[in-house]
């Protein structure tokens, strides 16, 4: 493969970073994951996981790094994309990194650079759920609660960038306090850490639940999104009532977003709804329809559907972002 014929997305999480690369039509050449290193000041660790993945990928797609075009690259922070710069990212350590700069002197390409969740709700826009969709939103449930934008069929990202924090939209007059030092955020009550933090609370009460044994069977402290399925499958109230609740309050912060926005598809992805799928976004979608002023009916209105993409959703977006210029200027 010659003349820079394809592109390269790159999904920086917390935990774990993914690679891929593609044609720009969104056809998946190779695909790589690694573990993102511990958070720390100095981005070089986490730029030398990123080119290791860059390289596999180049391996296994029978190319050579000199055919990428561009790089696109979403990190889970605030980013200042007119600055190329990811303003502060708490899972990463990183205040004020020009990642874009540090990119294009490694690989002399040009970079694009966006929030995870903005590449996210970009992938399922190009090539996933919401294809062809002028108005849409994007909800990814995981450790936390991120949002992306797509707006007269182009990703918004807002005055300062910081458009989607939906995860920080108030749903309650009271909680845990968010991550953010807030109450009431939607992430503090319905993100995989709550309903975690939720199914815990209601064991140390006394319920009797079959997470412990599920926890010891795979060797695991933390309530995963895996375990958790496993629990309602087995019809476990204590994760059944957990779960219902962290519903509730996504069914509000959609009706919010219904209308407010009046989009035609919501996109929910992340962790939980990898593993429950329809099971997880329909009592979200029935609750929302009702609650919305326009009350829609369940045969019509805007679509609430869980994500296409999963995984692929971020760095397939990404590297759609590195193809349309014009959209890092937005």
């Amino acid at each position: 493969m010659g003349n820079r014929k394809f592109l390269a997305g790159a999904d920086i999480g917390g935990t774990s970073l993914s690679v891929v690369l593609a044609t720009p039509r969104g056809r998946i050449l190779a695909r790589a994951k690694g573990l993102t290193p511990p958070p720390q000041e100095d981005p070089a660790a986490v730029l030398d996981v990123l080119e290791n993945l860059l390289r596999q990928c180049a391996d296994k797609a029978g190319c050579s790094l000199e055919d990428m075009s561009g790089l696109g690259v979403g990190v889970p922070g605030a980013v200042a994309r007119d600055r190329g710069v990811v303003t502060r990212a708490v899972n990463l350590g990183w205040r004020e990194v020009p990642l874009v700069t540090l990119l294009e002197s490694r690989h002399r390409v040009p970079v694009t650079l966006a929030n995870d969740v903005q590449v996210a709700i970009e992938g399922e826009h190009r090539f996933g759920a919401a294809q062809g969709a002028r108005q849409a939103v994007g909800i990814w449930v995981g450790t936390g609660i991120g949002g992306g934008l797509i707006q007269q069929g182009r990703l918004h990202t807002g005055a300062s960038g910081a458009a989607g924090e939906i995860g920080h939209m108030v749903v309650a007059s009271t909680s845990e306090p968010c991550g953010c030092g807030r109450i009431g955020c939607v992430e503090a009550l319905a993100s995989r850490t709550a309903v975690e933090r939720h199914i815990r609370a209601l064991m140390a009460a006394g319920r009797t639940s079959a997470i412990p044994r599920l926890l010891a069977e795979k060797g695991r402290t933390r309530i995963t999104a895996g375990i958790i399925r496993k629990a309602l499958l087995e019809g476990d109230a204590v994760a059944q009532e957990a779960m219902a609740e962290a519903q509730i309050h996504l069914g509000t912060l959609v009706t919010n977003i219904l209308n407010l926005l009046d989009p035609e598809v919501v996109v929910i992805g992340g962790g939980l709804v990898q593993k429950l799928g329809e099971s997880f976004v329909a009592p979200v979608r029935e609750r929302a329809r009702a609650a919305c002023l326009r009350g829609w009916k369940s045969d019509e209105g805007p679509r609430i559907v869980p994500s296409l993409l999963g995984d692929d959703a971020g760095p397939l977006g990404a590297a759609a972002l590195a193809h349309a210029p014009a959209a890092r200027k937005r």
